[in-house]
């Protein structure tokens, strides 16, 4: 009994072949992957051969399946490269980050190295500003110096932190844009 079926399914895989390869050409527009769809339609008509309802309507039958699993196939391929768009972008964004972030850390360490060349009391004043976040009456105040003097002493490390970046882009020529 199980030959039997070998054989017809062979004379249905002749007879129909040419048809459920033109439905997944239509589709797919590649002979290739149309010829993988093909594959995949007789795979999945073996595997319920005994469920068609009319024998009479297998060509039918056939191209139903063959539309099917060729818009299955471009949907599985749309997701794929939509995931590999995402990753794409992901690891562009990733990559960005570390830049930036690199980039970032050796301007820290720069402005470090050059702050500490500043004298305490402007320094002092500098970072109590810029790292601690406190206003000048706050330095003023936590210093016991007056208003004026924190003012002038921030301008004065702001100037010579610019200069000092400055001359050493300039001798880098790496083209560092400092902050104004």
């Amino acid at each position: 009994m199980e030959a039997v079926e070998k054989v017809d399914f062979c004379k249905i895989y002749r007879r129909f072949y040419y048809r459920v390869y033109k439905v997944a050409y239509r589709i797919l527009k590649d002979e290739c992957l149309a010829e993988d769809v093909t594959q995949e339609t007789f795979i999945k008509a073996l595997a319920h051969i005994g469920t068609r309802k009319d024998p009479d309507k297998t060509g039918a039958w056939l191209a139903s399946i063959s539309s099917r699993t060729a818009v299955d196939f471009l949907r599985k391929q749309k997701r794929a490269r939509h995931v590999s768009f995402e990753i794409e972008c992901s690891s562009f964004q990733a990559r960005e980050n570390v830049e930036r972030e690199v980039e970032q850390w050796s301007m820290e360490q720069e402005i470090m190295q050059e702050l500490s060349l500043l004298t305490y009391s402007l320094r002092k004043v500098f970072l109590l500003k810029y790292r601690e976040q406190w206003k000048e009456a706050e330095i003023a105040l936590a210093l016991n110096i007056p208003v004026g003097t924190v003012k002038t002493r921030l301008y004065r490390a702001r100037h010579q932190m610019k200069a000092k970046l400055e001359k050493k882009k300039d001798q880098a020529g790496d083209g560092m844009v400092l902050p104004a």
